[in-house]
């Protein structure tokens, strides 16, 4: 009965140091040398010029007299916002595992946190070829009154849905990155 009592309050000791281990690592310090908030600067940079270029389009939209000029800005300043967003993307995911700020590897945050952003990637491809392909057919397409307007209305639909889509991940990373 003294050994098993013994072997308890070890067990449990073993158990607590773990517990404290674990958590000191989970709130390790950054090492100026090494780890550097690159990345972060990067995908907010790119968030924000994401959002003013989706701005430029939809006030391209509501403000008639401007749209030429909106439109115009809106396709110099969404292409730099992918740009940006994907090179951060590109980052991340070949940095070495002691490099990385997320210092919670493994947790079910961080593996949210991969899918939001490998989804990002994605939804940010297919927009921009949805975006190039809206913009080849409504400058080089047929006349106006020749265009299907199915086609034209279900091409701007699925464009509109993935920008919201898009918006949406760019949320989720913000919120999965804790």
């Amino acid at each position: 009965l003294h050994s098993g009592r013994i072997a308890g309050e070890h067990a449990h000791a073993a158990a607590v140091q773990k517990k404290q281990q674990e958590a000191s690592e989970l709130t390790a310090t950054l090492v100026q040398d090494r780890k550097r908030a690159r990345l972060i600067s990067l995908f907010r940079t790119g968030a924000w010029i994401l959002f003013v270029g989706v701005s430029f389009h939809v006030f391209g939209r509501i403000i008639p007299s401007l749209t030429s000029v909106f439109l115009a800005i809106h396709y110099v300043v969404a292409p730099a916002a992918v740009a940006v967003l994907l090179t951060a993307a590109y980052e991340a995911r070949g940095q070495k595992r002691r490099n990385r700020l997320m210092v919670q590897m493994d947790t079910r945050e961080s593996r949210w946190h991969a899918r939001a952003g490998r989804a990002l990637a994605i939804v940010l491809i297919l927009q921009v070829v949805l975006g190039v392909l809206a913009r080849i057919l409504n400058r080089m397409g047929p006349a106006p009154e020749r265009r299907n307007p199915y086609r034209v209305a279900a091409l701007g639909l699925l464009h509109r849905i993935l920008g919201w889509t898009l918006l949406a991940l760019v949320a989720a990373m913000f919120y999965t990155s804790r």
